[in-house]
């Protein structure tokens, strides 16, 4: 499959052509990962419920602190190598914000 002219913000309201890309590459669309993220939050406390989202989809400290943002009371992580990733970026030391 050929992608043509298919072009992608970045950084500082850039853009650049898709297939000039490095891959693997991780993409998000930023505005809708914010809208999920605040619905969650929205729904778990209006029904008074505790929760500590997965981190195994992205893997990423920087979605994994908006994750936690309000009342989420930490991360869960699937394995070991997740638990010494999130370790090694200073999660447990400075709570993950």
């Amino acid at each position: 499959m050929m992608i043509a002219n298919c072009r992608i913000r970045i950084e500082n309201g850039m853009t650049m052509d898709i297939t000039n890309l490095m891959t693997p590459a991780f993409l998000v669309d930023l505005p809708k990962l914010k809208t999920n993220i605040r619905n969650r939050n929205e729904r778990t406390r209006r029904h008074g419920v505790g929760l500590r989202p997965h981190v195994k989809t992205h893997i990423t400290t920087e979605i994994a602190r908006m994750q936690i943002q309000d009342e989420t009371a930490g991360i869960t992580v699937s394995t070991l190598a997740e638990a010494r990733f999130y370790q090694k970026n200073g999660w447990w030391t400075t709570g993950g914000r």
